[in-house]
């Protein structure tokens, strides 16, 4: 009973039974749902077994008070039975050997759930699960993105490593960062361009940077320098 649950309805505000009852009330109200059964259990009730249906439960009123735990005394919880019994909320017989309490429309309001909470908790296992490999797939995916960063800074000169960064810290500011796949394609155009010579590549990294441009063009006034190598290995 320990891992089920229990509905409790928005509209509960706006009731009388909510509106008009005391704090201790309150309490004793929602304790009394989490106590009753939520499926047929057998009792001992009057010196015969009894079959307690969903929304019932055999307690006795030392019983209730000590679920609702500290500030609830027995007398709370007589004058909350009487009230909630008076406003068709439950019944309440009592004997010498207990209280049947049953609380009205229970199953119009609790009940349509075959096993209560296993559901819910399948769903909640298959979530985590569903977070826990999103979380993994994730930091894998950043993982790999740093490394295939790596390999492609291998290929480049030491000079042209704070160039490539600010054109790509730009790209972002303009929100429109280059992936990894871009970024090899400008950088193939950037050799290119430049001729395999890193301070030409630098001067059209910084040319791009100025106006603003999301890839490189050549260099304005300047012819390309031609050159048989190449900065680029990819």
């Amino acid at each position: 009973m320990g891992d089920t649950w229990i509905k409790l309805y928005r509209n509960l505000l706006d009731k009388p039974i909510w509106l008009q009852s005391t704090a201790e009330q309150k309490v004793i109200l929602v304790t009394l749902l989490m106590m009753v059964n939520y499926a047929p259990a057998d009792w001992e009730w009057n010196g015969k077994i009894y079959t307690c249906q969903p929304g019932q439960r055999v307690t006795s009123l030392e019983g209730i008070a000590e679920k609702c735990g500290k500030g609830i005394s027995i007398q709370n919880v007589r004058t909350a039975l009487k009230r909630f019994e008076k406003l068709g909320f439950l019944t309440n017989e009592s004997t010498k050997s207990g209280r049947l309490i049953t609380v009205a429309n229970w199953e119009k309001y609790q009940g349509g759930e075959d096993e209560p909470n296993k559901e819910p908790n399948k769903d909640l296992t298959k979530t985590q699960q569903r977070g826990n490999k999103d979380l993994t797939t994730r930091k894998e995916s950043k993982k790999n993105k740093k490394d295939r960063k790596k390999e492609i800074y291998k290929s480049l000169p030491p000079e042209l490593h704070g160039p490539v960064d600010n054109f790509l810290e730009m790209r972002k500011a303009m929100k429109a960062p280059a992936t990894d796949r871009a970024l090899e394609l400008m950088l193939k155009k950037l050799d290119e361009l430049s001729g395999g010579d890193t301070g030409t590549a630098v001067k059209i990294l910084e040319q791009s940077i100025e106006k603003g441009w999301k890839t490189v063009y050549p260099l304005r006034g300047e012819k390309n320098q031609k050159d048989d190598g190449g900065f680029m290995n990819l």
